[in-house]
């Protein structure tokens, strides 16, 4: 979701679906906690693109590069 930065508990917007939702085999057999992906963190790159980093089915540390204008445009403002 999309925060207020002088506000963060006004949310200004949120997708309808999950971003991140598990479909590697190892995010799906996972090893402790399988068929899950969660957020750990995020680089903004400095060229329109963030580092996504996550964690997979509980057992692997991934990473992502995205473009900012596809995240934003995945929101519903």
């Amino acid at each position: 979701m999309l925060l207020d930065l002088k506000q963060p508990w006004r949310v200004l917007a949120r997708p309808e679906e999950p971003f991140f939702i598990p479909k590697a085999d190892y995010e799906i057999a996972g090893g402790f906690m399988p068929n899950i992906v969660f957020h750990n963190g995020t680089i903004d790159r400095g060229d329109g693109t963030v580092e996504l980093y996550y964690g997979g089915g509980d057992l692997v540390t991934c990473g992502a590069r995205v473009k900012i204008s596809d995240l934003l445009a995945y929101l519903k403002c």
